[in-house]
């Protein structure tokens, strides 16, 4: 309502910086048949600025946290060993704390993890095309990943971690000669793995938990045409 919404309830917040530092390589090997990425970096947060509850308003509001550091590198390979074969792979490392804390982030202790910032990611995938001799292609693929627990909010209460999960999700595409239409059979989250997409602990602001699921099994069915 508009005594919620006032002037005098708008907490102001100081821009954020910060200062990014990348290495990394592109390569490409065997007669372009392997592509080997690689890349360490550094992000280094002043003032970052994060969401929290405000349990007066029930509003969330961003404030500066304090400064934070988030160390980094990821890894990347892509293969086509033989025609029509294309692999894939991918890991992600993050190491993310804070450095400093304002006095007013009284909801987050200096040992805490970032909101949303897994350890660890990994992703693989692998395709196959099969030329169907002037009748068109099929296409085959396989796309898994997978992604270590987090926090969703900044204070890391236990019902607010994700635990880690993987999704696996295949596709069959029938293209014909000409490109002009394509129809898939597809499939995300296959395995029906249990996963959360957010999570949030306000029982002793609000007094309510609540937490949000990831899609369940799916199964479609897609055409397009191109005119």
């Amino acid at each position: 309502d508009n005594a919620v919404l006032s002037n005098s309830n708008v907490q102001p917040f100081d821009p954020e910086h910060v200062t990014t530092y990348e290495a990394g390589a592109k390569t490409e090997l065997l007669d372009r048949r392997l592509r080997l990425n690689g890349a360490v970096f550094l992000s280094r947060y002043d003032d970052i600025q994060l969401l929290a509850l405000n349990p007066q308003t029930a509003l969330f509001e961003t404030r500066n946290a304090g400064e934070a550091e988030i160390l980094g590198a990821e890894a990347e390979v892509l293969a086509a060993p033989v025609d029509g074969v294309v692999l894939n792979l991918g890991i992600g490392w993050l190491d993310a704390e804070y450095k400093t804390l304002r006095a007013t982030s009284t909801d987050i202790q200096i040992d805490d993890a970032l909101p949303v910032t897994p350890e660890w990611t990994f992703n693989a995938g692998a395709q196959y095309s099969l030329d169907l001799s002037g009748r068109g292609e099929l296409t085959f693929r396989a796309d898994y990943s997978w992604q270590d627990e987090v926090s969703y909010q900044v204070g890391n209460d236990p019902l607010e971690i994700g635990p880690s999960y993987g999704l696996l999700n295949l596709r069959a595409t029938y293209t014909t000669t000409d490109e002009r239409i394509s129809v898939s059979v597809f499939g995300t989250n296959v395995t029906n793995e249990d996963y959360l997409r957010s999570a949030q602990d306000s029982r002793s602001d609000l007094g309510t938990a609540y937490a949000t699921p990831g899609a369940p099994r799916e199964w479609g069915l897609e055409l397009r045409v191109k005119f």
